[in-house]
């Protein structure tokens, strides 16, 4: 769901937050996102989105701003609240003030991006996931080899492959994937490969960076969807068809005429009504 820049700048005009350009716009535009407790679609709105215009030291970064940032999400059943952080420099020789580039980003709570998962999924593949995404920041390495490990669960768990190595159970997933998704997690074992094994030369240093391994949360995320949620949900529309054919099948049962037990003193049997 999107919103105007007129209904994102009304929330900043609270703060009294001045953007420079539009690309600063970007600490505003990500509230327009999902809840990431429920996965609930906020429209936001000064009741539900507060900002706190917190001035810092003067420091060899020049003049900042802490900019803490509420969300309080609308659905019901949730209510939750997310807060994060951004730390801007600041332009204060003009009035209002403008903020004009961003120096840090802090999820504060929840502490990591990670969405809420459907038990369905096993608990382990949960749990490397989740743990990926709390690290991706700090150590981009190690969650790209959380999100190869986890990549190996799901394949295994779901398509039933159980290879000892992770190279051999992708290659058996041709033409049983998507050519394009077969693609993808092949990269996956590739990047997270540099994270779970050393080159043969140590002074060989290849990175993984942050963008990089959200990319592979972020396919974990995909094939979490495309093959659990939506195996589960066709598990449960077929289960509805079933039990809605089944309940019309008890009503017209009930509604044809039953044979007596014995005919009437006096007549003569003539054998059970003929089925309509």
């Amino acid at each position: 769901m999107t919103h105007s820049n007129e209904e994102l700048f009304e929330c900043t005009e609270l703060a009294g937050i001045v953007w420079q350009t539009s690309q600063e716009q970007s600490v505003v535009q990500s509230l327009s996102r999902q809840c990431p407790y429920c996965g609930h679609f906020t429209a936001h709105r000064g009741t539900n989105v507060h900002f706190d215009n917190v001035s810092c030291f003067e420091s060899r970064h020049g003049t900042t701003r802490l900019i803490i940032t509420q969300h309080l999400c609308s659905n019901p059943a949730c209510q939750e609240l997310s807060l994060s952080a951004d730390w801007w420099t600041a332009d204060n020789t003009v009035n209002p003030e403008k903020l004009t580039a961003v120096l840090g980003h802090w999820s504060l709570r929840p502490s990591s991006r990670a969405r809420p998962q459907p038990e369905y999924i096993p608990l382990a593949l949960r749990q490397d996931y989740e743990e990926a995404c709390k690290i991706a920041a700090l150590s981009p390495k190690a969650a790209a080899t959380l999100a190869r490990r986890c990549l190996q669960g799901m394949i295994r768990d779901f398509h039933g492959i159980e290879k000892r190595r992770l190279v051999d159970a992708i290659e058996a997933l041709h033409g049983v994937v998507a050519p394009e998704v077969w693609a993808a997690i092949d990269a996956v074992r590739k990047i997270g490969n540099i994270g779970a094994h050393m080159e043969s030369d140590i002074n060989l240093v290849i990175d993984v960076d942050e963008d990089e391994a959200n990319l592979l949360i972020e396919l974990v995320e995909q094939l979490f969807a495309e093959w659990y949620v939506s195996r589960h949900q066709r598990a449960q529309r077929m289960k509805a068809i079933t039990e809605a054919a089944a309940v019309k099948e008890t009503a017209r049962q009930g509604q044809q005429p039953q044979a007596p037990s014995q005919p009437p003193a006096g007549t003569k049997s003539t054998g059970s009504p003929s089925e309509v």
